[in-house]
């Protein structure tokens, strides 16, 4: 999951109904302060390079799992969009971007979450 800019960050995320059965996460409440920008900019740095390193160890891990069996195996990486379809009650009010990381990372969500192939 990538971070949105430091520009377009706000305080609150909202679920918002964009169509009948997907809900959409919409960027609500004041800009960020001057402070809470730089400490941003730093943090979404962090926040980028902790998923690659996550994705690289996970994506190493896998394909050594399955290097005896290279001859015969094709390797395909898709990437897209993640919808989900169920999130907790309390979500509904709104939350902090760190919450919505939290409740992706959630087994029930990426259990009942549907991966649309771009």
């Amino acid at each position: 999951m990538t971070p949105p800019t430091v520009s377009g960050m706000r305080s609150v995320l909202l679920p918002v109904e964009y169509r009948p059965g997907l809900v959409m996460v919409q960027m609500v409440g004041p800009e960020l302060t001057r402070k809470e920008k730089e400490k941003r900019k730093i943090l979404r740095k962090e926040i980028i390079d902790d998923n690659y390193t996550r994705f690289h160890s996970h994506l190493i891990r896998h394909i050594l799992d399955l290097a005896p069996h290279r001859g015969w195996m094709r390797l395909r990486v898709h990437f897209g969009h993640h919808t989900m379809a169920k999130y907790p009650k309390d979500f509904r009010e709104g939350g902090t971007f760190q919450r919505l990381g939290e409740i992706v990372n959630l087994p029930r969500a990426q259990a009942s979450a549907n991966f649309d192939k771009k």
